[in-house]
């Protein structure tokens, strides 16, 4: 939970570094399998530089995943993690958050 925070909490920083193609398009496999604890092992092995764009994308993936949940404390830090990811892509989460 902890790892999680801390890519939530980077999505709002600028882009500056950038790993090839073959390597964040299987990080981003590896979320849309739900498999997030090796994404992340892969990214922090690979990432020589921060990569903010791929850690955006991540994030908003997961959020998004969030938003699938029935367990109130995931919902809480789903929103938590939308609202100060201010992404303008996040707001239907913090809609559904408010209904």
């Amino acid at each position: 939970m902890k790892k999680i925070f801390m890519l939530l909490c980077s999505l709002a920083l600028p882009a500056f570094g950038s790993l090839p193609p073959e390597v964040s398009g299987k990080i981003l496999y590896l979320i849309h399998k739900h498999e997030t604890e090796e994404a992340l092992s892969c990214y922090l092995k690979e990432a020589k530089e921060p990569d903010f764009a791929l850690l955006q994308q991540i994030g908003s993936r997961i959020i998004e995943e969030g938003t699938k949940s029935d367990d109130p404390e995931t919902m809480m830090m789903t929103l938590f993690g939308a609202g100060i990811a201010t992404s303008p892509d996040l707001l239907p989460t913090l809609r559904k958050g408010v209904q």
